[in-house]
């Protein structure tokens, strides 16, 4: 699987990752534009629309996605509520607005599996920044969104839905993930399972 990374010039940098397999592609937290990586994708079908949890800052292009190619949006089962509640999804608290993503959704749980092209995307349910968040893991590959952070950070725990215990019962899940993973992350620069280990086991 190929992995292409994004990042949009905003405030909030939220990170977007383009998922290439045979002829499909998913885009994993689109706060990026159809256009910005329309040549990239190509005549792949876009499969999925995978959201790590239901924040706005990670889904602020979602329409657009689902309009121009009608990927099916994947998202934690105990998330879908959040992603409709102004509230929960942040957009009144930092925007000062009323909005969200009130389209058709799938919930996933730990453990359930995507087929992507020629591979096969595992979900892994990654609660405490937000109530539902998860993580989809394929080779050597993590998408983590705010669960961690590169230099041994975390999501923050005091938004709706965030619990700071659940946050570390969730990061010591991936770290039962083998070594030589990259984790990528919703906000900054990449970093790894080798250095989830070091810092949080």
């Amino acid at each position: 699987m190929e992995v292409y990374k994004f990042c949009p010039r905003s405030y909030v940098g939220s990170n977007s990752y383009v998922l290439l397999d045979g002829d499909e592609a998913a885009i994993v937290d689109p706060s990026i534009t159809c256009a910005e990586v329309s040549s990239l994708i190509g005549n792949r079908r876009v499969r999925y629309i995978l959201l790590t949890h239901c924040h706005y800052d990670h889904f602020r292009r979602i329409d657009e996605w689902v309009e121009k190619t009608g990927a099916e949006v994947i998202i934690g089962e105990l998330d879908r509520a959040g992603l409709s509640s102004s509230i929960v999804n942040c957009y009144r608290a930092f925007l000062g607005v009323d909005g969200g993503y009130f389209g058709r959704s799938t919930g996933v749980r730990h453990g359930d599996r995507l087929p992507l092209g020629n591979t096969t995307i595992r979900v892994i349910s990654t609660p405490g920044h937000t109530a539902g968040g998860v993580s989809y893991y394929e080779g050597n590959s993590l998408f983590a969104g705010d669960t961690v952070f590169a230099a041994g950070g975390w999501g923050r725990c005091d938004l709706p839905g965030g619990d700071e215990l659940t946050l570390f019962s969730s990061i010591r899940r991936l770290c039962d993930l083998p070594s030589g993973i990259t984790v990528y992350c919703g906000h900054g620069e990449e970093t790894s399972t080798d250095e989830l280990k070091k810092n949080f086991k």
